[in-house]
């Protein structure tokens, strides 16, 4: 299941950057997460019995939120053992493209790994 949501880190600066879209879970103040079980779909409250929470998106849905709101792309791709990471935004195209060579900046053998690091580029894209 911690492969669906997004790493804590990540998702306070997706609240950072404007994200409040409804989730299916939340963050607490230590940084797990928890189901929200709530009728209301909008439920994404601040504070809950005095306890900080923050939205716990899904990957798709941070993908998807980029894409509709922002107009970025996220690609991840995989070549040579590899995932490479390409993210657009129509002016700029960042590709961190991983390589076993020695000396190489980036090899990301685990796809989530990759992931997490296209959505932080992705946030550096927004202002």
């Amino acid at each position: 299941m911690n492969e669906l949501f997004i790493p804590y880190e990540l998702a306070l600066l997706a609240k950072e950057k404007g994200f409040d879209e409804p989730c299916f879970a939340y963050y607490d103040l230590y940084g797990h997460y928890h189901f929200n079980i709530s009728d209301d779909t909008n439920d994404v409250v601040s504070i809950t019995n005095g306890l900080a929470i923050d939205a716990a998106p899904l990957y798709q849905q941070i993908v998807d939120w980029f894409r509709e709101k922002h107009h970025i792309i996220i690609d991840i791709s995989y070549d040579f053992m590899c995932y490479d990471v390409s993210v657009y935004d129509g002016d700029v195209h960042v590709k961190l493209q991983s390589s076993l060579k020695e000396g190489a900046p980036y090899c990301f053998t685990e796809y989530y790994d990759a992931m997490d690091k296209a959505i932080q580029e992705a946030f550096k894209l927004i202002p």
